[in-house]
């Protein structure tokens, strides 16, 4: 029976690991909902695959509220970045999200049960896992080459929800410029000396496919 979540975790095999992705298929009233987690986020955030084509991350309510309040002005923010279901890069075959691990992510020490989740094995220096999630055609053969199929489940529509995963070298990331920085819940700049800080990081690739960067944080000297 195909599973209905998929756990995944790049590990190094030295005790550390990268952060933990849950990808799980849920039906709803609309059809069946796809949905992306990033355990560290502890439900905080989530990108959402509907039905309707219509496709985003965004904050949970809860966390919404929390971090921002309630207020009107706000109410914008909720979303982090919303775009439709895109076209197909060949025929039957759409490429939905790509989680992109550096070889330097894996600096959580394991203190849990791995057993549920796929380890997928580091990278050398210099190298990143990709990690793409896929919506195939319902009855189409898919030939995997130079890429290692994590799982799969099918959906209602027929449509088969992948988990592929390749090594590829680690791509220039532009940075797009001085950002403006929000702390939240109290915290100030003296909480980024803390050790294992994560940044999650979202992007487009070179191809315009939807992309997030699991990333260490060099903590800063207080």
């Amino acid at each position: 029976m195909a599973k209905t979540s998929i756990r995944f975790s790049v590990t190094n095999g030295f005790g550390h690991r990268a952060a933990t992705w849950n990808l799980r298929a849920q039906k709803s009233k609309w059809g069946q909902e796809i949905y992306l987690t990033c355990r560290e986020l502890k439900g905080t955030i989530h990108t959402s695959f509907h039905a309707t084509g219509e496709w985003h991350t965004t904050y949970s309510q809860a966390a919404f509220e929390d971090l921002l309040g309630d207020r009107p002005a706000n109410k914008a923010r909720h979303k982090i970045e919303k775009w439709q279901r895109p076209n197909e890069v060949k025929p039957g075959i759409t490429l939905a999200y790509k989680v992109l691990t550096p070889w330097s992510a894996t600096t959580t020490p394991i203190t849990e049960d791995m057993s549920p989740i796929i380890q997928i094995p580091n990278v050398p220096q210099g190298y990143a896992n990709e990690t793409m999630v896929l919506i195939v055609r319902s009855g189409m053969s898919l030939e995997i080459v130079n890429a290692t199929l994590l799982g799969q489940t099918e959906l209602l529509t027929g449509e088969r929800l992948l988990i592929v995963n390749h090594a590829i070298a680690m791509p220039t990331i532009k940075n797009p410029g001085p950002a403006q920085v929000q702390f939240f819940r109290g915290k100030s700049r003296s909480d980024l000396a803390s050790e294992h800080l994560r940044a999650l990081v979202f992007l487009d690739d070179q191809n315009g496919n939807r992309m997030i960067l699991d990333s260490p944080v060099a903590g800063l000297k207080n």
